[in-house]
């Protein structure tokens, strides 16, 4: 149970006492309204309104509109109060019934909000997604099979390969899915995802070959030898380390469909490029509401 002093606790007295107001605040919810008439509309009291009690008016042509509208929450049918408190329990990672039991909702519903907010995840690292590297910088390329997917009991297995990239200089990386590791398919990525002029290090798997003619400075690590060069510095230990912080996240959703399973990639992404840890949760969920206000431009 939250206590006084608690972060949690913190926030649902803030939400129990002013939920309009702090999702406004936080630009959630507009600030303003203009009628379809041309005129500003006042935001008043609406007994109609039974979750929020509130509307958008404007007096002379009575038109109405919802508080929700254009906004992440919407088509939800809980307070905001409640929809606040689901989003910090997804920042914090708060396993689904946990969050159920203690916000007072069905699993079902707490299960669906945390898939919005994951979709908020994927939407701004596409928003911001822009290409590694550069004359100077070092990306490390290694690809991964990340998923092994049975169809039916005795049936083959859809395997889900991944390549992931690191640029050392910027401490940036991000992971895309590819149809296989042949040498057209990792080119064609890496062109997409690397800036010409790049140094980049890879292993020595032969798809990586013709890298240094498609205008790369390339460099290849011997895993079997655990080999590094001492002049060069030529490893993929940071890539490496990217997959293993990744993989940590993503490991207990195994056996999910498809979709979803990338969905809480992008989510691990996600809290990789923000810094989401453990000791900073007050302020994670304020980036986390920032991000939804981007996406929804209220």
């Amino acid at each position: 149970m939250a206590t006084s002093g608690n972060p949690r606790w913190e926030l649902m007295k803030k939400m129990n006492e002013t939920p309009i107001d702090y999702a406004r605040e936080k630009n959630l919810i507009a600030q303003s309204k203009v009628c379809s008439c041309g005129h500003d509309m006042a935001l008043q009291k609406y007994g109609k309104a039974k979750l929020d009690g509130f509307c958008w008016r404007w007096c002379r042509c009575k038109k109405i509109t919802s508080l929700r509208s254009g906004t992440f929450f919407e088509h939800a049918k809980v307070t905001i109060s409640t929809l606040l408190q689901i989003i910090y329990d997804f920042v914090t990672q708060t396993p689904v019934t946990g969050s159920a039991n203690a916000i007072g909702i069905s699993e079902k519903t707490c299960i669906q909000w945390y898939q919005y907010c994951r979709d908020i995840c994927s939407s701004k690292m596409l928003k911001d997604w822009e290409k590694l590297g550069g004359p100077g910088h070092v990306v490390e390329i290694d690809e991964s099979l990340l998923f092994k997917r049975k169809y039916n009991i005795g049936r083959v297995t859809n395997q889900i390969w991944v390549v992931g990239f690191y640029d050392r200089t910027q401490r940036k990386g991000f992971l895309r899915r590819i149809s296989d590791r042949s040498a057209r398919t990792l080119e064609q990525v890496i062109v997409e995802c690397v800036a010409v002029g790049s140094t980049i290090y890879t292993d020595q798997w032969r798809s990586y070959s013709n890298l240094g003619n498609l205008g790369y400075v390339h460099g290849t690590v011997n895993h079997s030898e655990h080999f590094v060069d001492p002049v060069t510095e030529v490893c993929t230990n940071s890539i490496e380390g990217y997959w293993s912080r990744i993989k940590r996240r993503i490991k207990y959703i195994y056996g999910s469909s498809g979709d979803m399973k990338w969905s809480h990639v992008d989510e691990a992404m996600y809290r990789q490029a923000y810094h989401m840890t453990a000791d900073k949760w007050m302020e994670n969920f304020e980036t986390f509401l920032q991000h939804v206000s981007e996406i929804y431009r209220t």
